[in-house]
């Protein structure tokens, strides 16, 4: 039974590590596509 709980542990671990990766994923393509929507009004404005 112990070994068991130890399993089911670190899979809830593990899937967490995940869920968090995911959401740092999010963060950095958000702040990218940020970024980028910046860079190109900043093109406009100064090129036209």
């Amino acid at each position: 039974e112990g070994a068991e709980e130890t399993e089911g542990v670190r899979r809830k671990e593990s899937l967490d590590v995940i869920l968090e990766g995911l959401s740092s994923l999010e963060n950095i393509l958000f702040w990218a596509g940020l970024e980028e929507d910046y860079s190109y009004s900043w093109l406009e404005v100064n090129y036209k």
